[in-house]
Order: C-alpha cells, then structure tokens, then sequence
C-alpha cells in the first residue's frame, strides 16, 4: 500500500489573519505528522491580509502559498489541489478548526480500507448572533452527519449528499477519485461555481465512486462569522460573473424521477429514504417561489444560515429573527 499522506488544501481571500493562523496551527497540532499544506491565496500581494504576512511563525517547508491565478473559491481548490502530489486531499477551510486527531482518524481508516474514495465527518457550529433588538443568541450544534447512512445503497448516496451537503472542512478525498471525475485536467471542482461548488463535486464523485465513509464524532469547528462566504462574504465571486448553484425544485420532485431510475431493493425502502431524507434537508437546496431570484438570496439560504436560524421570506444576515 502506498504512504498515507495528505495534501492540506486551504484557499484564501482576504481572511482575517487570526482565522488563518487558528486554522493553520490546528493542522500543525495534528497527532499524525504526515501532511503537507497548499494554500492558494486570491489576495492581492500588497494587501494587508496577503497570507505571506501572517504565517512567519510557522515552519515555511509544510507550506507552500500559491498566489491565485483565476478567479473564485472553485479555481482556488484547483489550484492547490493539482499543485501536490499526495495520495489523500484534505479540504480546510482557512476560517475552520480541526481537532488534535483529525488526520490519525482517517488515516486509520485508509490503513485498513486503502481504496476508500471520500471520507467526512461531523463539525461542530458554534457562534453567537443578535438579533434585530439587540439580543444575543448563543447556539452550537453538530452538522455533517447523515442518519442510518448504512441503510443506503452506495449508488443512492449522490441523492443524499445534494439534499444534505457535507461539511467542507471534514471532507478527505483520494486523489485517485478526484482524477477519476474531474472536468478536465486539474480540474476538480467546477469553476462556474461559487457557492455549492463543494456538493456539486460529491455529488458528482458519489455517483461513480462508491467507496465512502462517515465519522460520526465531531473532527472539527466550523466558524461562524460575518466574513464567511455564506454570509455574502466578499469572496463568493458574484462581481466576475460566477453562478449560485443553487436548485430549481423541490426535494420531492426531483425524488420522483429518482425512483423511476432505480429498482426499489427491497418492500419499505423508498418510504425509508424519503422519510431520512426530509428530515435531514438543507434550506439553501430549494428557492422557494416567494424569495426574489438573485444569487445572493441563494447565497443565504446555507447551512449557516440554518445554524443561525434563518426563515425563509425573512432574512437578516448574521441576526436571528425574534
């Protein structure tokens, strides 16, 4: 079996630098010492948030910083994940956490199923909002996880996964599915996406690659704050022209047609899915018809915003409705 090893991928835009750094230091504090770090930085180099002005105090040989050449989150992954070489890809957001064993998980994973194709895990959402009369809200909740995900057939997971994204900065693919689904060369992740770039990929790779695993314990934090892209941060890409992804109808309509393309295993297992299925959905999947049709109330409808409490027809970025 060849070396476990993980290409680190952390795209950037002008983070806040005490973001980054958290986020860097926790892959140094990994219990498994076998990574290496690409950053692709869309900053310009004279701004004060370059990457290259806040990570002096972290050994330079397990970081290489790639300035971006194109544009949007999409283009950033790309970028980095084509620079390494390593047979595993790990996603860090540059504004998320991974716990001290992140990595020791996985790898004990591999180490006993080396074909695996993608892993996740559970994250941990933890912020405090207020709200328009000025109360504060403190709330933390897991998100990630997939319920009774065994009961699922392998060639059904691409449904689940678009109604249930995962959690970004859990994600862990092998390259080898990476290449096995990519656009064109070094291109993994579509680049005329901006927000949902991330489900449109494993919705895509689940379809084709089959072997999968959930870790059902939190390996991480998601950071919820005002500069993260799904909260209309500055970098979601909207000004060079870069689509919402998001979906057209309701969860059920599209169930209907999926059940046309596949035989039912066995008595009771449409009624299990359906059921699984509506209780685990994401509110930025379906723009209902009294929302305006812009991408940025797309951009809002995200599991952060579920996080926050956000309602459809009412929404107060970074405020919770009373």
């Amino acid at each position: 079996m060849e070396e476990i090893a993980f290409d680190v991928v952390i795209p950037t835009y002008k983070t806040n630098p005490i973001h980054l750094k958290e986020a860097v230091e926790s892959v140094f504090n990994q219990s498994y010492e076998n990574w290496h770090i690409y950053i692709s930085e869309g900053t310009d180099v004279e701004h004060d948030r370059h990457v290259s002005k806040h990570l002096d105090e972290f050994d330079s040989n397990r970081i290489t910083i790639l300035q971006q050449q194109g544009k949007g989150i999409s283009n950033a992954r790309n970028q980095a994940t084509f620079a390494g070489s390593n047979p595993f890809v790990a996603l860090l957001d540059s504004d998320d956490l991974w716990y001290v064993d992140k990595l020791e998980k996985y790898a004990s994973h591999i180490a006993e199923n080396p074909d695996v194709d993608i892993m996740w895990g559970c994250a941990i959402a933890d912020g405090t909002f207020v709200s328009p009369k000025g109360n504060q809200y403190g709330m933390k909740k897991k998100y990630g996880i997939m319920r009774r995900l065994h009961k699922t057939l392998n060639e059904h997971l691409h449904f689940r996964i678009k109604w249930h994204p995962l959690m970004t900065s859990t994600q862990v693919y092998s390259r080898k599915a990476l290449e096995t689904v990519q656009i064109k060369e070094g291109h993994y992740w579509d680049e005329t996406i901006a927000i949902g770039e991330d489900t449109e990929l494993n919705v895509r790779l689940s379809k084709q690659c089959h072997n999968h695993h959930q870790f059902d314990d939190p390996v991480g934090d998601y950071r919820v704050h005002m500069e993260q892209t799904t909260k209309g941060g500055e970098s979601i890409g909207v000004k060079e022209g870069l689509s919402a992804g998001g979906y057209d109808e309701p969860w059920e309509v599209e169930f209907e047609r999926f059940k046309e393309t596949y035989d039912e295993p066995y008595d009771g297992y449409w009624e299990f899915f359906a059921r699984t299925v509506s209780t685990e959905i994401s509110p930025y999947c379906y723009q209902p018809p009294d929302l305006p049709n812009d991408p940025m109330s797309i951009y809002l409808r995200t599991p952060t915003m579920q996080f926050g409490r956000m309602s459809y027809g009412a929404i107060y970025i970074g405020e919770t409705r009373e």
